[in-house]
């Protein structure tokens, strides 16, 4: 068995997070990912991570049908995650806080409890989709870095 993982990260993710070497990590390459921006060299069929930066691309996205094909097909993965990158708390007060400038809030066609209302829709549809409120990208990256060393670990 390898000591240390390598994480793929898909090359259409924008900002991405950056792992470096660790006592469990060696580092990360950038590479296609079918489904989801963040896996594991050679686990890429059974470890799935999308992640969304924002507020403001998770109200874009909850109605998208290419994101709802995303959704079907991460829910098939043994290990499927939905890393959020902002908190509950965030949501409940949108648009506040989400990054869209103020002057575009009049245009808006989503509102708070309308994307509450889908981020339910999607538990329940996507039964297999652990979503995780990550509270911020420093919290969503220690996030990213538990769900590696433990996958790896318990694998």
């Amino acid at each position: 068995m390898e000591s240390k993982y390598q994480i793929v990260i898909d090359t259409k993710e924008k900002q991405p997070h950056i792992f470096s070497e660790s006592n469990y990590c060696s580092g990360f390459v950038l590479s296609g990912l079918k489904t989801g921006d963040y896996s594991i060299v050679g686990h890429e069929d059974k470890l799935s991570i999308e992640r969304k930066r924002n507020l403001a691309e998770w109200s874009q996205n909850i109605n998208q049908d290419r994101f709802d094909r995303e959704l079907v097909r991460l829910n098939e993965y043994g290990l499927p995650f939905l890393l959020l990158e902002f908190s509950v708390e965030d949501m409940l007060n949108f648009p506040e806080g989400s990054g869209i400038p103020k002057k575009l809030w009049p245009k808006l066609r989503v509102s708070s409890p309308y994307i509450v209302k889908r981020t339910l829709e999607i538990y329940r549809k996507y039964p297999n989709i652990q979503v995780i409120f990550g509270g911020g990208r420093d919290n969503a990256h220690t996030i990213l870095n538990q769900i590696f060393m433990r996958y790896w670990r318990d694998k």
